[in-house]
């Protein structure tokens, strides 16, 4: 894990108008928790994924099909035990006592399991980009927070450390977007 391009963190830091806090201190929840992990190591998920692959791939029956479009579901005992799936026009099977749905949000296999999407409204926009880092960055920052937050009228920002560049999550009220880009 360590090899991936990573940044650890031991804690957290808010930014307010009153001052700066830190939070979500790693270390102290490792002395309560009797750990030897005081920090969390952040990596993309571009870089993250490929690693687990990886580790899975080591296992036997571990079986990955990418481009695959999934057709209908085996079921077996009450139990979905694997998938049909046509793949290059042709028409394959895997069967397998786990069987796990990664086709995304819009979810086929969960459409064909019969499961619903429960929809919850959500009372925010988040906008993510990203955005250079600059050497005096680290004068003006807490080198050692992984992530801050900085709180103001209306609005969060959330500035992640993501190596050689910062990770923007700007939190915006619920279909705000319009009226900033007015501004």
């Amino acid at each position: 894990m360590r090899r991936l391009p990573h940044v650890s963190t031991t804690h957290f830091t808010a930014v307010t108008p009153e001052g700066t806090i830190r939070f979500a201190d790693f270390a102290e929840w490792a002395a309560h928790a009797d750990s030897p992990h005081g920090e969390v190591v952040m990596t993309p998920q571009r870089c993250f994924l490929p690693l687990v692959l990886d580790a899975a791939a080591q296992h036997d029956g571990f079986t990955l099909v990418t481009g695959a479009d999934v057709q209908e579901l085996i079921e077996h005992e009450g139990a979905i035990r694997g998938v049909r799936y046509e793949r290059k026009g042709v028409t394959h099977e895997v069967r397998a006592p786990l069987t796990i749905a990664c086709d995304g949000r819009h979810s086929r296999v969960r459409t064909l399991a019969g499961l619903q999407v429960e929809r919850r409204p959500a009372p925010i926009d988040v906008l993510w980009f990203h955005l250079p880092k600059r050497p005096h960055d680290a004068a003006t920052m807490d080198e050692a927070a992984g992530a801050y937050f900085r709180f103001g009228p209306g609005t969060m920002v959330a500035l992640m450390d993501a190596g050689e560049r910062w990770q923007v999550g700007l939190i915006l009220a619920k279909d705000a977007l319009p009226d900033l880009k007015a501004q």
